[in-house]
């Protein structure tokens, strides 16, 4: 039986992971998680989920730090209500190298976003849309003598020239 083989591979291999799902319906998505996404989430490097349906109640953004092999990221049409929150949960990642996240409404506290992303220790890509602004109140973050890693930096939403310092 192929289900039974592929399952044997899967269960029995160390091989890396890559995660794509980009139509699924939430009860589909809820057996993935459950059985594939957490009992191998230490051999997943690849994460993209791009679906309008996908919040964050299912736990993903609990457990993003668990991804000690994660190399990309990609979250697509999500709640900016959870951007702070995934960017708190994948600060310890030894291995992320690649950042998109695109929100679906707008992010309040732009300013914090940039600083974690900053932050992160491995990236060197990012791609990232907090949201339409008619305007930002406070100017984006000051240079400061911390150091990225970030190689390229792709900026989806306004971003006003007075704003950068």
């Amino acid at each position: 039986n192929l289900n039974s083989r592929f399952r044997k591979f899967l269960t029995c291999s160390n091989f890396p992971i890559k995660i794509n799902i980009s139509s699924i319906s939430r009860s589909n998505f809820q057996d993935y998680y459950t059985d594939i996404i957490i009992p191998y989430q230490h051999r997943i490097t690849s994460i993209c989920i791009r679906n309008l349906f996908f919040n964050c109640d299912i736990s993903l953004h609990t457990i993003l730090s668990k991804f000690i092999q994660l190399e990309r990221l990609i979250l697509e049409n999500i709640s900016s209500e959870y951007v702070e929150n995934i960017l708190k949960d994948i600060a310890c990642l030894p291995n992320l190298s690649s950042l998109v996240i695109i929100v679906e409404d707008h992010v309040k506290n732009v300013n914090e976003c940039y600083l974690s992303i900053f932050r992160l220790p491995k990236l060197k890509y990012c791609k990232i849309s907090l949201g339409n602004y008619n305007f930002i109140s406070d100017s984006l973050p000051y240079a400061t003598n911390e150091f990225s890693s970030i190689e390229q930096l792709v900026i989806k939403h306004e971003v006003y020239f007075n704003a950068i310092h």
